[in-house]
């Protein structure tokens, strides 16, 4: 993982294969504003690896993100809370998720 400003740039084999930017609110808590994999690298643990870099490099106690109904699952699965924002945009549902670390 490099960090190459805002957003975080994930390389694989010298290549991008993703990126997440992240907006810290306090010392240990911040929202994730981006998160991308590029299609070739998908199903592969690179999301769950950049939100692992994150938690552990800033001692993250509490990590979110707002979402659509698509990504609700991959959040699920790593622990985060899902809480249902409702239809945000006309005919959107949002989502908050939100993972809390000791």
């Amino acid at each position: 993982m490099s960090q190459k400003n805002n957003p975080f740039l994930y390389e694989k084999e010298g290549i991008l294969a993703g990126c997440i930017g992240i907006k810290f609110s306090t010392k240990h808590k911040a929202v994730i504003q981006q998160i991308a994999v590029s299609p070739n690298y998908r199903n592969q643990g690179i999301g769950e690896r950049m939100i692992e870099f994150f938690l552990e490099q800033y001692n993250l106690r509490e990590l979110s993100a707002e979402t659509d109904g698509d990504a609700v699952g991959f959040y699920q699965k790593l622990g985060f809370e899902v809480k249902c924002l409702g239809e945000k945009y006309k005919g959107v549902t949002r989502y908050r998720c939100t993972l809390y670390q000791n």
